[in-house]
């Protein structure tokens, strides 16, 4: 299971100055997702006989992963204070920091489902029909979850960067490249997984799917941590001031942005936050200019 991975200065986890820690508490909750299916993978091996744990584990790690890519696209949507409009110029930002959330919240969702049809099978509630219609179904989600993460994977590392900084684009491509060989890893052994096979090989068959799982996820827990690395860099970079770390909005949208932020030149959420406490505060003040109009400066 993959997730977004952009160095977008138009990020927006959290409203105030929580923005780096729900930045970095997300990359933390990918992370945990990863290890629990993993976890859940190696119980799925034959010399572990509680299977029904790896599932659940494995069912809990997709839940959270799902969550993170739903957080992802939330904080995008938000750096753009939600007018994909001002999009039109700067396409690589629908594709990827838009896009690539929406299709692996897809593919974790599609790999929920397969496991829960697994689990269902495992509990022996139903007839031997239901059970094997069950299992197909399941081991087909299995299969379908992995080729959208290896699509969204693919948009992920042909991003094209102008100003971000050279050591978080080395994070970042190390990260997808992980991305990429889990995601392929995983399908293969979604479809050597299938009961299709002929009977002389099919066990060996579904012991090397086991296996191709085990290395894809071992290989989405190493790119989350080398994510936590580049999340780290980044937002350090960032603190030092604007254009040290991430990539601003291309074709003139930064600076629409801007306009349309007006005084404030902060963020439409994390500017409704200030204002409720200015007036439950009693105080007046007025806001004034951080960002000048027409120059790609710091969003937030």
């Amino acid at each position: 299971m993959v997730k977004l991975v952009s160095s977008r200065t138009a990020r927006l986890y959290a409203p105030g100055g929580y923005r780096e820690l729900l930045e970095g508490i997300n990359g933390f909750i990918y992370v945990l997702g990863a290890v629990l299916i993993l976890a859940g993978l190696i119980f799925q091996l034959p010399s572990h006989e509680n299977s029904k744990l790896g599932l659940i584990l494995a069912l809990t790690g997709s839940i959270l992963i799902f969550l993170v890519n739903l957080h992802d696209l939330y904080a995008h949507l938000a750096g753009v204070d939600f007018k994909l409009e001002l999009l039109k110029v700067d396409p690589q930002y629908i594709l990827v920091e838009i896009a690539v959330p929406v299709v692996t919240a897809l593919g974790s969702f599609l790999v929920f489902l397969g496991l829960l049809f697994l689990l269902l099978t495992a509990k022996g509630r139903y007839s031997h029909h239901t059970r094997n219609t069950l299992a197909v179904h399941g081991l087909r989600m299995l299969i379908a979850g992995p080729a959208l993460w290896l699509l969204a994977s693919i948009h992920n590392i042909f991003q094209l960067y102008e100003r971000a900084s050279l050591g978080v684009q080395a994070y970042e491509r190390g990260v997808t490249v992980c991305f990429v060989i889990a995601s392929t890893l995983l399908l293969c052994g979604g479809v050597i997984g299938l009961p299709y096979w002929p009977k002389t090989v099919e066990r060996r068959l579904q012991s090397n799917a086991t296996w191709f799982a085990i290395l894809g996820a071992a290989l989405l827990v190493l790119g989350g941590i080398v994510n936590l690395m580049r999340i780290s860099t980044l937002q350090r970079l960032e603190r030092e001031g604007p254009g040290h770390g991430g990539e601003f909005l291309r074709g003139g949208a930064q600076e629409s942005l801007n306009r349309m932020r007006g005084e404030s030149g902060e963020p439409f959420l994390e500017g409704s936050a200030k204002h409720r406490e200015d007036v439950e505060g009693g105080e007046g003040r007025s806001l004034y200019k951080d960002v000048v109009a027409g120059s790609p400066e710091r969003l937030y």
